[in-house]
């Protein structure tokens, strides 16, 4: 009877140990963002849009800037979550000298892959 007490509680042992390496935590990703640049109407993306990120932290400036790629699109990836303003740039192929601007605001969490569109008018 003794016997089989412990062959049972070493069989429930070695799968507790199975199932916890199993299900063990896993560190979360980095925190990423994916921009799209979007003119007024929401239809066509712009590319070489200048896209800054930025934050005001104790005094310290967080910065961050990039060009939207062909498809009108930006990639970030953030060492640590954060809370950045957005604002976008560029020149308005329709008339010389004058720009085209927009922006907003945007979090990055950790382990996750945020989406976010703006308009540029």
């Amino acid at each position: 009877m003794k016997k089989l007490l412990l062959k049972d509680f070493l069989g429930v042992c070695a799968i507790a140990l199975v199932l916890f390496a199993v299900s063990s935590c896993k560190e979360p990703g980095p925190p990423k963002g994916i921009i799209t640049i979007l003119d007024s109407a929401g239809t066509k993306n712009w590319s070489g849009a200048n896209v800054r990120l930025y934050s005001i932290v104790d005094s310290n400036i967080i910065e961050i800037n990039e060009v939207s790629d062909a498809s009108g699109k930006v990639y970030v990836t953030l060492k640590l979550p954060a809370n950045l303003n957005v604002d976008v740039s560029m020149a308005n192929p329709s008339i010389a000298g004058d720009k085209l601007i927009g922006g907003g605001y945007m979090m990055f969490e950790e382990g996750k892959t945020t989406e976010k569109a703006f308009n540029i008018k």
